[in-house]
């Protein structure tokens, strides 16, 4: 949702207007991450911005099922993980295995 208002709502109706189970995936930000939680939305589009997590829907009624809508990362993968307590502690504690990420 802090990525883009109007695709969550389109997901949501695309959902709703389903005939049978729908299934919304969505990011979560926690206080646990260590961000201030006033940024709590702009932190959900930072994911989105970095490719942490992806912006699509699944329609399995459309000719093309899979919609990707948001394409264009503005910010590094690194980056995004610098803003976090739980990738800058894996960094800390065991660097090799946080150069896998």
């Amino acid at each position: 949702m802090g990525a883009d208002y109007n695709q969550t709502c389109k997901a949501f109706k695309e959902a709703a207007d389903y005939e049978g189970p729908s299934l919304i995936l969505a990011l979560s930000t926690c206080i646990d991450w260590g961000i201030d939680m006033k940024r709590a939305m702009s932190t959900m589009g930072d994911a989105v911005q970095s490719g942490n997590w992806p912006l699509y829907r699944y329609d399995p009624r459309k000719e093309t099922p899979m919609q990707m809508d948001y394409k264009k990362l503005r910010i590094s993968h690194g980056d995004y993980m610098d803003t976090q307590n739980r990738f800058t502690k894996l960094k800390r504690e065991n660097a090799e295995k946080a150069k896998q990420f």
